[in-house]
Order: C-alpha cells, then structure tokens, then sequence
C-alpha cells in the first residue's frame, strides 16, 4: 500500500465514524505523513509503505522527532495506519 492509498483510505474510515471533529485526525495524519516522508527515510512515492513492525516503536520514534510525547489524535492516525496497512497485508 502506497502512502496516498493508505492515506485515502484512513481518511474513508474517519469519514465513516460519528467523529465530532474529523479534520482534527486528518491534520494528525498530514503530520504522522510527513515524518514517514522526512524523516523514516524508507519511503519512495511509488512504493509500499514500510514501517516498524512495533506500532509502539514507531510511536517512539515519531516522539523523538517531535520532541514532544504523541497527542491523541496522533495517537490514534498511527493505530488507524497499522490497521490499514495490517487489512492490506491479509
């Protein structure tokens, strides 16, 4: 799954919830995006996304890149990503 189709469908699941703020996780994705892009340096545009097989080592990470500990919101995009991307691998 490529970074846009995993991004497309994350922002379908939101859009299927009751969620009071959506465009509150979606910013959270742009960010959580941009790090996989920057700074993971093992994404291409056209190629699979390739993360940690640890969410709570990609969390980690993303923490020490923020400098900051992980708000909720991004919290649950980095839940969502590992869902997507583990429904794709089946």
């Amino acid at each position: 799954m490529t970074l846009n189709q995993l991004k497309n469908a994350i922002i379908s699941e939101l859009n299927s919830r009751s969620l009071k703020d959506p465009q509150i996780r979606e910013n959270a994705l742009e960010k959580v995006c941009k790090y996989i892009t920057e700074y993971q340096q093992i994404y291409l545009p056209d190629q699979n996304v390739i993360l940690p097989k640890d969410k709570n080592e990609f969390k980690n990470e993303y923490e020490r890149y923020k400098s900051t500990k992980i708000n909720g919101a991004e919290n649950s995009i980095i839940n969502e990503i590992y869902n997507q991307l583990n429904k794709a691998a089946k």
